[in-house]
């Protein structure tokens, strides 16, 4: 049994304060108003309810600083009995009463759009009301329940009909992604690494690196691969470990080598010049012009695991009109070759993972010798239009994403004008602050979202610190140092 939690708020002196809390499970809708709003719910969840996972949108980053307050004021009725957080924001929440259990989990990890969106899915249009009143606030959080309910019912239908999976048991869609392929595609069991051979490959384990010839152009045309690291999952990749050696003909070898890059030609940057690389990489470098020295050969067995899985969720995206399974079969096709170098991983193998990003650095390697402005992980950005063989709708191809009139270019993020349309896309830190473009002189000013201060951001981190002390923390990835705190950084 699943539920659905959604809290309704107002700001009065910068600062939010709840005014509705509504929760809708085992067809039954719940609706609180006034200032206990959110403790009467959670008390009466705690009086009615033994088992429940309850899904809210966008419960990482609002509903559970709240939920999080209240469980402080109730910390005699509830106990913490697992809190994961990613990226300073929870991402799932176990409460225990007793012999009674409530899961708090975020359904935009499972799809990343607003509730607006999800109910256009269905046909259906919210109406803003300029002006709340106690009745127009509760209906409107009645009609945001109701979406979001039919929309995870939805889902879990689909997941249990078709991969004989319980959604429930899930946090994310690359964890739900991860199972899917374990449990209905993989056809024999992946040999686990070396502990010690996993470690050296996982030092090496970096995606394409972004490449500009300039920082600004006029009349480019932008392109995407389609689907790239699905496509590159279609290759034969290292799978099983069969031997160290410390020489070997380059020709017939597949695996991994310790190599010195002794001579560059200056086409591929570098951090180091002794690292692991794979050989298929190597081999291109050869080719190009590199000296290199050998060290050692660390041989592996190809296979191909991925062919079934590609193939079905491929024609899942390309032909279907249901936004939520595009977007599913996307990120699952994205997600799954990363998920097996995860430490968590059942079969850890690293070597698959880092096998698919080199292959992405030849392939768009091979892009990047023609007459480039931009390039990072699956895109391009050209000069002149491309020959037509290069574009189609099949996997690997090209697509045309936007002519540019006039961009700007830069590592952190990249702006471009396409017609009326603006286009600013930002990467890392700088997607915490809000890049605005002069349009007289094509330069970006940042500043800070005044917006974002008013959320309380700051209970989070006073919250989890006291509640540590019994807290099981599990999933431990690494720990951080942010303020004053040793922040636990989970899952």
């Amino acid at each position: 049994m699943f539920g659905i939690i959604d809290i309704e708020t107002s700001i009065w002196q910068a600062k939010y304060q709840v005014e509705a809390v509504g929760i809708f499970y085992d067809t039954e809708l719940k609706l609180y108003f006034g200032k206990n709003a959110l403790l009467d719910c959670l008390y009466d969840c705690h009086i009615n309810i033994r088992l429940l996972t309850i899904f809210a949108h966008n419960f990482a980053s609002f509903d559970s600083f709240f939920i999080l307050q209240k469980v402080d004021e109730l910390k005699d009725v509830f106990f913490i009995q697992k809190l994961y957080v990613k990226d300073n924001t929870v991402i799932y929440l176990e409460l225990s009463y007793g012999l009674r259990t409530l899961i708090f989990k975020d359904t935009m990890l499972l799809y990343n759009v607003t509730l607006n969106e999800i109910g256009e899915n269905y046909g259906w249009k919210k109406k803003y009301i300029p002006i709340f009143d106690s009745l127009n606030l509760l209906i409107y959080l009645a009609f945001d329940l109701i979406i979001l309910y039919y929309f995870v019912y939805d889902i879990a239908k689909f997941i249990l009909f078709y991969y004989r999976l319980n959604l429930a048991n899930y946090i994310t869609i690359s964890q739900l992604a991860y199972d899917i392929f374990i449990r209905n595609f993989l056809k024999y069991p992946i040999e686990k690494m070396p502990n010690d051979l996993r470690y050296l490959l996982q030092k090496n384990f970096f995606a394409n690196k972004i490449y500009t010839t300039n920082n600004q152009g006029t009349d480019l045309f932008f392109y995407d691969v389609n689907s790239l690291y699905p496509y590159l999952m279609l290759k034969p990749l290292p799978i099983i470990f069969s031997g160290l050696y410390t020489s070997y003909n380059l020709d017939i070898f597949f695996g991994f080598i310790d190599i010195e890059i002794e001579d560059t030609v200056g086409i591929i940057n570098f951090n180091k010049s002794n690292t692991i690389m794979f050989s298929e990489e190597v081999k291109i470098l050869i080719k190009l012009g590199y000296r290199i020295k050998y060290n050692l050969f660390y041989r592996f067995h190809t296979s191909y695991i991925f062919d079934s899985f590609v193939e079905h969720f491929y024609t899942i995206k390309r032909y279907t009109t249901n936004h939520f399974l595009k977007y599913f079969s996307k990120i699952s096709l994205n997600s799954l070759y990363g998920k097996l170098a995860t430490k968590y991983s059942f079969f850890n193998n690293v070597s698959v993972s880092v096998a698919i990003c080199s292959y992405a650095k030849i392939e768009m390697l091979h892009y990047r010798l023609k007459n480039f402005l931009y390039c990072d992980t699956d895109s391009i950005i050209y000069f002149t239009n491309l020959s037509k063989k290069y574009i189609g709708k099949d996997i690997g191809l090209l697509k045309l994403v936007d002519k540019i009139d006039h961009g700007r270019f830069l590592n952190s993020y990249y702006y471009y004008k396409s017609g009326t349309r603006y286009v600013i896309k930002a990467r890392g830190f700088i997607k915490k602050v809000s890049p605005i473009l002069d349009s007289n002189t094509y330069k970006f000013k940042l500043f800070i979202n005044r917006k974002r201060i008013i959320k309380p951001n700051l209970w989070i981190k006073e919250l989890i610190f006291n509640f540590n002390y019994k807290t099981k923390i599990i999933k431990t990835v690494s720990s951080k140092k942010i303020g004053y705190y040793n922040y636990w950084q989970i899952y």
